[in-house]
C-alpha cells in the first residue's frame, strides 16, 4: 500500500475493533444529533443478515452505534417532512 491509499483512509477503534473508512463517507451533522452533541461525525454500514436495517457509527471512539434504516425500504410512501432550516445550513449538494 503506497502513502496516497493510507491518507484515503481513516481508521475508526470501535467494539467490533478497529473499521477503516473512506473519509467521503463520513456524515457531518454541524450542531451534533439531539442528546448527542459531543459527536457530529458518523458513518453507515451495512448489518450482516439485518437487511434493511444498518449501522450508523460514531467515528469518535466509544460513542454511540445507532440502528438506522432507509424508510423508503418499508414505507413506499414515505414523504419526510421538510424542516424550516435553510437549506444552506444543511450543506446539501443538490435537492
Amino acid at each position: 500500500m503506497n502513502n496516497t491509499e493510507i491518507a484515503d483512509r481513516v481508521t475508526i477503534k470501535t467494539s467490533r475493533g478497529e473499521i477503516e473508512v473512506d473519509p467521503q463517507s463520513v456524515i457531518h451533522f454541524s450542531e451534533g444529533l439531539m442528546g448527542f452533541r459531543e459527536y457530529q461525525d458518523f458513518v453507515i454500514f451495512d448489518l450482516a443478515d439485518c437487511y434493511p436495517f444498518k449501522s450508523m457509527l460514531s467515528v469518535k471512539e466509544g460513542g454511540p452505534d445507532f440502528v438506522v434504516m432507509e424508510p423508503l425500504e418499508v414505507f413506499e410512501d414515505y414523504a419526510p417532512l421538510v424542516a424550516s432550516i435553510p437549506a444552506n445550513h444543511l450543506e446539501l449538494d443538490s435537492p
